[in-house]
């Protein structure tokens, strides 16, 4: 069996490409409302904070956003610089 130096492994990070989200919102004329109403919300303010990086997305919101803007969900996420 083969050694491997677990330190030498580079891996990849994405995060969530709140910007893309926002842009393609705007781009199908859909609000902040809508999306709102998408994920269950009863009002907008606790989408407003998703979308702004206040409060942290919930992964099972991600197929859900994807479908609503009309894209895959690797389109939702960005590769971090560090």
């Amino acid at each position: 069996m083969e050694n491997i130096n677990i330190y030498s492994i580079q891996i990849e990070r994405y995060e969530v490409d709140l910007s893309f989200i926002r842009e393609r919102r705007m781009e199908l004329g859909l609000t902040q409302v809508d999306l709102a109403s998408y994920l269950g919300y009863q009002n907008s303010s606790s989408y407003y904070k998703l979308e702004n990086g206040d409060s942290t997305l919930n992964a099972i919101h991600l197929p859900v956003i994807a479908q609503v803007l009309k894209c895959d969900l690797d389109s939702l996420y960005k590769k971090c610089l560090a």
